[in-house]
């Protein structure tokens, strides 16, 4: 057969990145119930060929409007990263009326579409199918042709002296350049309701895109669905998908489109597939917790990796491991009432619920927008099959080898990899050296599996040089490997708290904390912020409960003081410059090492508020603290280059 090309590159290729696509739209619409079918070209491919057309260069797929919709929200939270959704509503200058979902990473630049400023990667196309009346559906789509046709030539797809756009008739002309003059937003709401329009629910039509047919479908056919197999996996498609071929295509299994005219459909000027991934990293972390810190910190690793990967010009794909350890889950899990035995907590529950729900909600949405998070999920029975996909395995930052939280899993000390991985421990913490040390001699043979090893913690630095792992190094918390204009792109663009304020941010509550805020701010005549998710309001004070991670940040960039008893609030207080006072626990038992380290390295052990009775007012050293991080960072970035990107012999 003859082989097929897109700008030099056989078509078999581009289907092979198109295919991943479909298998994304598939997984999302599985997850949520969402129903949809193949169509045209692609249904014709699965049908007469379990595969692509040969010569088919998209993909085509329709569901009706609801479950259109329905997928476009869904899609904000649940489509994979290296995707993008692209409709007029998440790119201005999109000409189109319905979505595509793009490959990020690639060019597929169709003629006539080159000089817009829009994502212009590999596509499949989501049609939505809108109820229209079989009397006035005419009327319908000649109102929407009138106004797309003004939307292009708003755009200057139409009607452009700058550039060649097929021709137009003269009443067209200037019925377009009249529509023109509302904005593109109006443009797009007023397609959008002339679509949906219709009371009638009985026929539908593609009003986007009337390719194969003009003529109103009864809406019967898309109640029923089946499934066919495309590439040895098996996609939806309506149950009567023979008949719709056969009134599209006629005869579509003998029939065959001359050798001479047959090809793909799209003028593609300009085309380039992802690149190759030589290597693959995975990342194994606590990112799954609703914890400000624990997907900051994933945040902070990943970004930082993949700025190195930018520099060297390496051709790795770096992702999270989406492994969950029940234990860590479970401290999470926000409760149904029929969980909470005692009356009381259940009452407490009934006011607090719906916070721990938005706030739940936040941190996904986060993970979602700005965590590379594998596409396959793991636990205890699959994380084998992890060790096979990513070459190098990296554990950390959080308190990963604490097995107080995590259950004794040892899967956080890469028990799963083989002697092909490199595995690398980046600022792994322990959260209690003694309990870790009490229980040394069960991961030794797990840590001399490891190529590279560093910690968080000066003694948990000691304990392990103190075991023979000489080679063991000390670097910053992974937060700290970006600087603060790295986080200006997460954060919030607006303050959820106008004026001057003092931030309260706990862990742990103590009323001693609460108590030195309270005189602090006394003393300051400033206001309390408390970021306050499940603990009873405090009077008198600003509370917060369901702040979103990008607020988190806003929230201590935009603070004047900051009161905390976490390791992460103190140190992105210290990323953003705040003054800040912290409280160490006064549990015997404790995780205190994990500050103590970081302000014995900065030297600001004097903002210990512990036995503090009067406010230390003496302001930070704040060009002697940031000199001290950067050289930090310099000596950790300096060490995931080398554990990461060396070749090893």
């Amino acid at each position: 057969m003859k082989e097929y090309k897109i700008c030099d590159i056989p078509l078999s290729e581009v289907q092979d990145y198109l295919f991943e696509i479909l298998l994304e739209l598939d997984r999302i619409c599985r997850k949520h119930n969402i129903k949809y079918s193949l169509e045209g070209g692609t249904l014709l491919g699965a049908a007469k060929y379990g595969d692509f057309v040969p010569w088919d260069d998209d993909l085509d797929v329709v569901m009706l409007r609801p479950e259109y919709e329905r997928f476009i929200e869904v899609s904000k939270n649940e489509l994979n990263e290296k995707f993008f959704l692209q409709n007029s509503d998440t790119e201005k200058y999109f000409p189109l009326n319905y979505t595509k979902i793009r490959y990020k990473e690639s060019k597929y630049v169709q003629k006539n579409y080159e000089f817009l400023d829009i994502n212009q990667g590999l596509f499949l196309d989501l049609y939505p199918l809108d109820y229209v009346n079989e009397k006035k559906y005419r009327n319908i789509m000649h109102m929407v042709g009138l106004l797309n046709g003004a939307k292009n030539v708003k755009l200057e797809i139409l009607l452009s002296p700058l550039h060649k756009t097929p021709p137009v008739s003269k009443m067209k002309s200037v019925m377009y350049r009249l529509v023109s003059i509302f904005s593109l937003q109006h443009l797009n709401n007023a397609l959008k309701c002339m679509m949906m329009s219709s009371k009638t629910k009985t026929t539908v039509l593609n009003l986007c895109n009337p390719t194969y047919s003009d003529i109103p479908i009864n809406v019967q056919r898309f109640q029923e669905y089946t499934e066919i197999v495309f590439r040895n996996h098996k996609f939806t498609v309506v149950k009567d998908y023979d008949n719709w071929l056969k009134e599209t295509f006629g005869n579509y299994m003998n029939n065959e489109p001359d050798e001479a005219t047959r090809g793909p459909s799209h003028a593609i000027v300009e085309c380039e597939l992802p690149k190759k991934v030589d290597k693959k990293i995975g990342i194994l972390t606590f990112h799954r917790a609703d914890n400000y810190g624990a997907v900051l910190q994933t945040y902070g690793l990943t970004h930082a990796i993949r700025k190195i990967m930018q520099e060297k010009e390496c051709a790795y794909k770096c992702e999270v491991i989406d492994y969950a350890n029940q234990a860590i889950d479970n401290r999470y899990h926000v409760r149904a009432l029929r969980e909470i035995p005692r009356l009381k907590t259940k009452i407490k529950h009934v006011f607090i619920q719906r916070f721990l729900i938005r706030n739940q909600n936040n941190f996904n949405i986060f993970r979602k927008t700005f965590l590379p998070i594998s596409q396959i999920k793991y636990d205890q029975t699959n994380i084998s099959e992890a060790g096979k996909d990513y070459g190098i395995l990296i554990t950390g930052s959080d308190q990963v080898w604490n097995g107080l939280l995590t259950n004794n899993d040892d899967t956080y000390f890469l028990n799963f990899g083989s002697e092909t991985n490199k595995k690398i421990a980046y600022a792994a913490s322990v959260g209690s050296e003694k309990h870790f040390s009490s229980n040394f001699e069960n991961y030794q043979s797990l840590l001399d599996s490891f190529s590279y090893i560093s910690v968080r913690e000066k003694p948990l630095w000691d304990l392990m040089i103190s075991h023979g792992y000489k080679n063991t190094n000390i670097v910053l918390d992974p937060v700290f490997l970006l600087e603060r204009r790295d986080y200006e792109l997460i954060e919030s663009n607006k303050n959820i708290v106008q004026g001057k304020y003092i931030l309260v941010y706990v862990i742990a509550f103590e009323k001693e904390l609460y108590k030195f805020a309270k005189r602090l701010a006394k003393q300051t005549g400033l206001k309390i912020v408390y970021i306050n998710i499940d603990k009873p309001r405090e009077v008198g004070v600003v509370n917060l409960r369901d702040v979103s991670v990008q607020n988190f940040l806003t929230l201590i960039k935009n603070a004047s003081y900051v009161v905390t008893s976490s390791f992460h609030g103190l140190a992105f207080s210290i990323i953003y410059n705040r003054e800040v006072y912290y409280q160490l626990s006064s549990n015997i038992d404790n995780f205190n090492s994990r500050i103590e380290s970081l302000v014995n390295a900065v030297q600001i052990k004097n903002r210990n508020i512990t036995n503090l009775t009067e406010t230390d007012n003496t302001i930070i050293d704040w060009e002697g603290v940031n000199e001290t991080i950067n050289k930090l960072r310099e000596e950790a970035i300096s060490f995931l280059e080398r554990s990461v990107f060396s070749v090893d012999e």
